[in-house]
């Protein structure tokens, strides 16, 4: 997108199409168009029941399309300059827009959707542009990433800003919210970063890619993020910080990247003017179209995941069937041998992430083989340590009466090391003591929470591959964990599983395909 400026200068119109494509592309794509966009069409984003459509971009005009009929609902007036990010609310009430202007201060949009009526704006970021927008989960705040290198957390009802991270020496190019609003992912010139957003620093020691990345994203379990350069999608694990899988094949930046609900593909748009769908399991590319005959800005997957809209610099913003396409599962099963299974969840503790990927690919792929073992584990737990309950009685203590009693709070959740990070976390997300924030922040500072026990590690990726499995068996057992001790990461990581099982109920049909190899 770094030739928005040219293009808005070149004055090109560009029109919205709906195609439809058949699984294998033996058929001629038909298209219908929606509307145009002069100056072009530079974002679009489905509102939540899947029915329509917002997009803006170079004519100062941020509009609102109904999918079925065509018709265009509102046109609403966005940025002077240039709409780059517009995004619909979770409740789908309310849309945001925004982009750079000329000497007012880059405000960021809103407007009411039933009416198309504006509402009062945020402040935006006073220098620079806003580049990408994100909602939290909840609706209640709006994350703006800006051509100044932070990014801004909004309260949408006092309309303050509450909360600035400086994540970049120059432009963000690319922003993502883990599923729970509790990690945010940059893509800039400076590489790409995971963030605690409560606790305000970088996840890891380190960039996840330590040159520039345009794209990023989370995938929906929060087991995965991805970011994109000139050639590549790396996808690295949270947990760990290691590299999972790359995915190539191509030729140009990457504009956008998107997972589906079951983090079991991902839709790239590119300047290579394709969108690509990748299995992840694999990383084999399972269709790829060139539709467009100029570079694609973005891409925007609908709620049921039939279509998926991509916008371009060539004057059209395309809708493609993708109901086919992508790696929903099937029921079908990959048998392992005794000795395999073994090995495979041995490599749940594996320090090497791609293995491990591998491993809970796997063994969900034969959940009538693999669930006893899994259950067996989580039943005879190897590992030493507190438990949540020891820890959540240091972090109480952090507060307490006695200097030589908060003092030795402190000692002992440093010493707890990772165990210790996601409960300090979360008593920063809430409304802290300043003793309790002083100590927790100096302590989170000194402990790298990717390094992680082995028996943790079997744990977590335990879960994920539960999760994969999606049969009654293994919902079975992920409810019992998550009836675990209140605060313990297992029994949070079993709810948050049972919740996207409970959202995506066709995810849940059986396992990933494969040879389970």
């Amino acid at each position: 997108m770094r030739a928005l400026s040219q293009a808005r200068k070149a004055g090109m119109g560009f029109v919205v199409v709906l195609v439809s494509m058949a699984f294998a592309g033996t058929e001629t794509p038909t298209s219908r168009t929606i509307g145009s966009h002069t100056g072009g069409i530079a974002s679009t984003h489905y509102s939540p029941d899947g029915k329509l459509l917002v997009s803006g971009g170079g004519d100062k005009m941020i509009r609102i399309w109904n999918v079925a009929d065509a018709k265009m609902l509102h046109e609403c007036q966005g940025p002077s300059s240039f709409t780059c990010a517009v995004r619909f609310s979770p409740d789908g009430k309310t849309i945001a827009g925004a982009g750079y202007e000329s000497g007012q201060g880059n405000a960021i949009y809103l407007f009411d959707v039933a009416t198309g009526k504006a509402l009062p704006k945020l402040p935006g970021h006073p220098s620079g542009g806003i580049r990408r927008l994100a909602f939290m989960p909840d609706g209640k705040q709006l994350v703006s990433a800006g051509f100044d290198g932070t990014v801004r957390v909004w309260d949408l009802q006092t309309k303050k800003e509450i909360r600035q991270l400086k994540v970049e020496s120059g432009t963000v190019y690319s922003l993502a919210l883990s599923n729970d609003g509790k990690l945010l992912a940059t893509a800039g010139r400076d590489g790409l970063k995971v963030w605690d957003i409560a606790a305000e620093k970088m996840l890891h020691r380190e960039p996840l890619l330590g040159s520039t990345c345009f794209a990023t994203a989370f995938s929906p379990d929060g087991k995965l993020v991805a970011g994109g350069d000139g050639t590549r999608v790396t996808i690295w694990e949270v947990l760990t910080g290691k590299e999972v899988l790359v995915l190539k094949g191509f030729e140009g930046e990457l504009a956008q990247v998107l997972f589906t609900a079951d983090s079991r593909s991902l839709l790239a748009a590119s300047y290579d003017r394709k969108v690509r769908i990748f299995e992840m399991r694999t990383g084999r590319i399972v269709h790829e179209v060139e539709q467009h005959t100029g570079w694609v800005w973005g891409i925007a997957l609908s709620p049921d995941e039939k279509q998926v809209a991509s916008c371009s610099i060539d004057t059209h913003l395309k809708v493609m069937d993708v109901a086919g396409l992508l790696g929903k599962p099937t029921g079908r099963t990959a048998k392992l041998t005794d000795k395999q299974r073994d090995d495979y969840m041995a490599y749940l503790a594996s320090g090497d992430a791609a293995a491990a990927y591998r491993a809970v690919c796997a063994l969900a792929a034969d959940p009538e083989g693999s669930l006893p073992v899994i259950q067996k584990r989580f039943e005879t737990p190897t590992g030493k340590g507190p438990t949540s309950v020891e820890i959540s009685r240091m972090i109480r203590d952090l507060d307490a009466d006695r200097y030589a009693t908060r003092e030795k709070a402190s000692k002992d959740l440093d010493e707890a090391g990772a165990r210790a990070v996601p409960a300090l976390q979360r008593a920063l997300s809430k409304p802290p003591s300043p003793e309790v924030r002083i100590r927790a922040r100096r302590l989170l500072a000194g402990l790298d929470g990717t390094i992680l026990p082995a028996d943790q590690l079997i744990a977590l990726r335990g879960v994920q591959a539960l999760e994969y499995m999606g049969t009654p068996q293994a919902r079975k057992l992920l409810e019992k964990l998550s009836r675990g001790e209140v605060g313990d990461r297992l029994s949070e990581e079993a709810t948050q599983a049972l919740l996207r099982l409970k959202r995506s109920p066709a995810t849940a049909a059986g396992a990933p395909t494969g040879e389970g190899s």
